[in-house]
């Protein structure tokens, strides 16, 4: 399967439209978006999918088995090791990151079935499979257009820009908080150290951000470093 390149601003806009239609105006009204509903309202009422996150997945190569969306069955699957204690962030990623492959991916498989007959061959790609691995690898590291896609479509659908921006402003204020500083920079080794501790502190009397947006510490901090809510040093005046 050939999967075109897709714009970062693509992608972002079609989980935008999607929680949109999803959720209506209800979806800028709390931080952490309701996947729930999105779901079982929208995508298994509207769209015939099915779901079942109570499933043994396995391995593959060595790691584990964390999601599969299986583009002709129409149906989505999740490991029921994501709804142990403390993986809320990590089960609402990768609940996202299959409804991107849903989204992004399934009308490819579609069409090309329909136009090769593939659902009658033996040999036909069943699913597409999600493992246990850093949500964002390392520079250097390859990563499948198709996942590095489903992982910028969980993002954005799961953190709204404008209400990050609101919720951040209300614990550490308008201007970017730079890591080499006094009050930062014995903290933490790195940029991204930094954006994590930004990323579960209790500010303010609110609750970390990534507990009200409901994502993992990695993804919240990701999400600080690309809308530059952090930097590395203090800009010059």
């Amino acid at each position: 399967m050939h999967f075109p390149w897709l714009r970062e601003d693509e992608i972002e806009l079609k989980a935008e439209q999607l929680r949109a239609r999803a959720l209506g105006m209800s979806c800028a009204e709390t931080p952490k978006v309701d996947l729930e509903t999105l779901l079982y309202d929208y995508l298994c009422e509207r769209e015939n999918m099915s779901f079942d996150d109570e499933c043994d997945l396995g391995s593959e190569n060595g790691d584990v088995i964390l999601g599969r969306m299986y583009p002709r069955r129409g149906r989505i699957e999740l490991s029921r090791s994501l709804k142990m204690p403390g993986t809320d962030g990590r089960y609402r990623f990768t609940l996202a990151h299959e409804i991107g492959h849903w989204e992004l991916h399934r009308p490819l498989y579609l069409a090309q079935a329909e136009e090769l007959d593939l659902f009658a061959e033996a040999g036909a790609v069943e699913c597409l499979t999600s493992l246990n691995r850093a949500i964002f690898p390392s520079p250097g590291r390859a990563v499948a257009p198709e996942e590095w896609q489903a992982n910028r479509f969980a993002a954005a659908l799961l953190i709204q820009p404008v209400v990050l921006r609101l919720e951040f402003e209300s614990r550490f204020g308008l201007a970017p908080v730079a890591w080499r500083t006094p009050e930062w920079e014995s903290r933490s080794e790195s940029l991204r150290q930094h954006a994590v501790r930004l990323a579960v502190q209790v500010r303010n009397g609110f609750e970390p951000l990534f507990r009200a947006f409901g994502v993992s510490r990695e993804t919240m901090a990701i999400a600080l470093e690309r809308g530059k809510f952090v930097t590395e040093n203090q800009p010059l005046l």
